[in-house]
C-alpha cells in the first residue's frame, strides 16, 4: 500500500470535523427535545423537530461526500472500495496525520453513541407519555367493547355495548 497523500488526509480530517459538528448539533437538539418532552411542551418540541431538519439533511449530504472520499482513498491505496474502513485508512496514512484522524474517529464514534442513547431515551419518554394519555382517555371515556363480554343489568350475556369503560351495561 502506498501512503495516503497529505492533501487527501487533510481533506479527510476536515470532513470528519464537519461530520462531528453536525452530530454535535443534533445531540444538542436531542437534549433540548428531552427537556420539552418532560415539560410536555408540544409546540416547542415541534419547533425543535423542524429546526432539526437542516442538520439531518446536512448529515445525509456529508455521508454521500464521505462515501466519495472513501472511494477516492481506496483508489489511491489500491484497495477494493467495498472493504474500505477507517482502520485501513489509518494504517496507510503518514504517522503525523494518524493521531489526528484516530482522535477524530473516536470523537465521531462517541458523539454518535451519545446521540443514539439520547434518541433512545426520547423514544421511551414519548412512548410512556402516549401510554399515559391512552390510559387517561380509557379511564375517562372507555373504549368500544366487543359484543358478548359483559352482562347487562338484566343478566343477559352478549348485550350490544358501546363501551363506556365499565364492566356492566347500566343502560340495558
Amino acid at each position: 500500500m502506498n501512503p495516503l497523500p497529505q492533501p487527501l488526509c487533510i481533506q479527510l480530517r476536515d470532513h470528519l470535523d464537519a461530520e462531528i459538528g453536525v452530530h454535535r448539533r443534533l445531540l444538542a437538539s436531542s437534549e433540548a427535545k428531552t427537556a420539552e418532552i418532560v415539560a410536555h411542551n408540544i409546540p416547542a418540541f415541534t419547533q425543535l423537530l423542524q429546526r432539526e431538519q437542516a442538520p439531518v439533511a446536512e448529515m445525509a449530504r456529508l455521508r454521500q461526500l464521505r462515501e466519495r472520499l472513501m472511494r477516492q482513498v481506496a483508489s489511491n491505496l489500491g484497495v477494493k472500495a467495498d472493504g474500505l474502513t477507517m482502520s485501513i485508512i489509518l494504517t496507510a496514512v503518514q504517522e503525523a496525520m494518524r493521531g489526528d484522524l484516530r482522535r477524530r474517529q473516536q470523537d465521531l464514534t462517541a458523539v454518535i453513541a451519545a446521540l443514539r442513547d439520547i434518541n433512545q431515551r426520547n423514544m421511551v419518554l414519548i412512548q410512556q407519555s402516549l401510554s399515559f394519555v391512552r390510559a387517561m382517555l380509557h379511564g375517562l371515556v372507555g373504549e368500544k367493547l366487543p359484543k358478548g363480554h359483559p352482562y347487562d343489568r338484566r343478566g343477559l350475556l352478549g348485550a350490544s355495548l358501546h363501551g363506556n369503560g365499565r364492566l356492566l351495561n347500566l343502560r340495558g
